[in-house]
């Protein structure tokens, strides 16, 4: 069995609980801060799972060009760095 579908997102946001949602806004899991009322925690978790998710298959994917491309590239060092740098730079823009 595999996950659901990415991407997934930061749903909606009431009396603490946030929701964490599948590409088609089902409900996947429910996050609650112990501080009734506030969100802000609840947001930044769900957020952080969020990101992880929905770039784990591309950073991945880019270890695993690192990995078969050591004997194939000439210059491996230039091209890991070029393969991580990608990777990093649309984890973090995502």
């Amino acid at each position: 069995m595999s996950h659901t579908k990415l991407p997934w997102s930061v749903g909606h946001s009431i009396s603490g609980v946030v929701t964490i949602d599948d590409k088609n806004n089902h409900l996947m899991q429910a996050l609650k801060n112990p501080e009734f009322g506030s969100n802000d925690l609840s947001e930044a978790n769900a957020a952080f799972i969020v990101k992880a998710v929905n770039n784990h298959e591309n950073l991945l994917d880019a270890l695993k060009d690192i990995a078969r491309g050591q004997l194939q590239v000439p210059d491996f060092e230039r091209y890991a760095k070029n393969v991580a740098a990608r990777a990093i730079k649309q984890a973090e823009e995502s």
